[in-house]
């Protein structure tokens, strides 16, 4: 079966949740004989191969709020979708629904719903009638987590074609650490310190986590680039936070040994932009003790409040500041914490787990 993957943006452009989710569905998937393409699009169009995944980068025209335009990807969908047997979007990206519903494509399709779209309000006024023009065409939706399907407005209408598939990630992506590795970053950051690893976007409470930095015994990591990175340092130069580390974005290598010698993850996310948490799994996998917040979405169904670590309210930089200071001046409830994350990530949040189920999905909708 030819599956031809559908998101706005892939690596080395991004490297993100969602598009680590597309390489692990692809990988497993594959090995049941699937065989993928990704369609995206990119501020340099070309046709490339990323590792076992050719990927079709068309020409960006433009952006508005986080959703990329390209003439080019409009012109050229028809003609690509012709060689494929199946279609898997990957929502949100409002323009490949409205390209999808105006080249009235008509093969099985799928969507994996990774997050809630377009949160300006006249914005989403505008995009509702697409979305669901979109949603309807679409033969099966699948959702990371059961709190998102739940809270999820926009699902609600659809819940008879819906599916419930959590993001697995695969061990053996994360090697051993380099020994050297560690050692270089125990001696700059510390033998303890909290870590958070992702892109420094706005809803990624990132604010709240400087202003708990301000009463934490803990050492403070962000390890990532984005957006806020200058905004960040800022803050931390302003209130003299010498212990707070913004590291810029990372290699493998280096997030495997950060991974490794934390005390601890933290996610302090404030919207629904975050559905899942990546980050998190990584953390279970290294068997560090959570911290995250309570979005209705996957970020409190990954984390098990008081089992696999805290789930807090968001925006609430004395609790977090609370929770990293009992987790750091506990350290044997920390460890029993980091042990219930890692076996429940053996048991729910492999990739092969994932990559099975989404192969079952493929077959029943080509069939």
């Amino acid at each position: 079966m030819k599956i031809l993957q559908i998101y706005k943006t892939y690596t080395p452009d991004t490297f993100g949740g969602v598009e680590q989710v597309i390489k692990n569905i692809v990988t497993e998937t594959g090995k049941w004989g699937a065989q993928h393409t990704l369609l995206t699009v990119s501020n340099h169009p070309r046709t490339d191969q990323i590792g076992d995944l050719p990927v079709i980068r068309c020409k960006k025209s433009f952006e508005i709020a986080s959703c990329p335009f390209s003439f080019d990807f409009l012109r050229q969908f028809k003609t690509i979708t012709q060689e494929f047997d199946l279609l898997h979007f990957h929502y949100p990206w409002p323009f490949a629904d409205l390209t999808y519903l105006l080249r009235n494509i008509q093969k099985p399709a799928l969507v994996t719903f990774h997050a809630d779209a377009l949160k300006h309000p006249i914005l989403k006024k505008l995009y509702r009638p697409v979305q669901h023009a979109f949603l309807n065409k679409i033969n099966r939706i699948i959702v990371t987590s059961d709190p998102l399907l739940k809270t999820s407005e926009t699902l609600q209408p659809y819940l008879a074609k819906t599916e419930i598939i959590p993001i697995g990630i695969n061990p053996a992506d994360y090697p051993q650490p380099d020994l050297n590795l560690q050692q270089k970053w125990q001696e700059k950051l510390g033998l303890k310190f909290g870590l958070f690893m992702g892109v420094l976007r706005h809803y990624k409470g990132l604010r709240t986590l400087i202003e708990a930095a301000k009463k934490t015994k803990l050492p403070i990591v962000i390890a990532g680039g984005g957006p806020l990175q200058d905004e960040l340092q800022q803050m931390i130069l302003d209130h003299q936070l010498w212990h707070v580390h913004l590291l810029g974005r990372v290699s493998d290598a280096d997030k495997i040994a950060l991974l490794s010698i934390c005390t601890m993850v933290i996610l302090p996310s404030e919207t629904r932009a975050e559905a899942f948490g990546v980050t998190l799994l990584e953390g279970m996998l290294f068997k560090k003790p959570l911290i995250s917040t309570k979005l209705g979405t996957g970020t409190s169904f990954v984390n098990q409040d008081g089992q696999t670590g805290y789930v807090i309210a968001p925006r609430d930089p004395e609790i977090l500041a609370e929770k990293i200071n009992f987790l750091y001046e506990h350290p044997d409830i920390a460890t029993k914490m980091g042990e219930a994350a890692h076996a429940r990530f053996i048991k729910d949040f492999q990739s092969d787990i994932m990559g099975e189920r989404y192969f079952k999905c493929y077959v029943d909708l080509l069939r």
